[in-house]
């Protein structure tokens, strides 16, 4: 099986699609389920915005410069895709206050729950959350994804797991 390198380097020599189609295999359903988390499960939303990293990584793939693992630039592109979305959208980012108090009225004991009370994170802390967690990128990885420094990504871990733990100690509550 081929790395990622020379797949790389297949494409950007050789224009090679298969080589391409072979990197989105490998990647495509991590992609997909780490922007679903980000748009909180639209699922539809999720796919296009997949289909949309795809593109701009095809596009941009002589701009890998190989100082970060394939992966980690995938994720960033991945989420600057998210990004973009936002700002054609005009969604301003609900402040953490509003999602605490979102959070309180979810309900629910399984793993369901838990992506549930996951996605009443701000985006910030549901990305770290999933990248440390679901994909265990580094700090230092999950900070050149969001091109945040590594102080930032600790907090936004920190105050992630609190908050998780705090909503999950609250379902808890609610089935007894």
């Amino acid at each position: 099986m081929p790395s990622d390198n020379e797949l790389i380097s297949r494409v950007i020599s050789r224009d090679d699609h298969h080589a391409f189609a072979t990197l989105v295999k490998r990647y495509q359903s991590d992609i997909r389920n780490y922007l679903r988390r980000l748009t909180k499960f639209d699922h539809h939303l999720a796919d296009d915005l997949a289909q949309e990293t795809f593109i701009a990584v095809y596009k941009h793939l002589k701009s890998f410069l190989g100082k970060a693992q394939f992966r980690t630039w995938l994720y960033k592109v991945a989420y600057n895709a998210y990004l973009q979305y936002l700002r054609k959208q005009k969604i301003d980012t609900v402040s953490w206050d509003e999602q605490h108090d979102m959070a309180e009225n979810t309900s629910s004991n399984d793993t369901q729950g838990l992506e549930k009370v996951l996605s009443q994170l701000p985006s910030e802390q549901r990305s770290v959350i999933y990248l440390s967690y679901f994909k265990e990128l580094s700090h230092s990885e999950i900070g050149q994804v969001m091109e945040l420094p590594l102080g930032t990504v600790k907090s936004h871990i920190t105050r992630g797991k609190a908050s998780l733990k705090a909503l999950l100690k609250l379902e808890d509550s609610n089935y007894e």
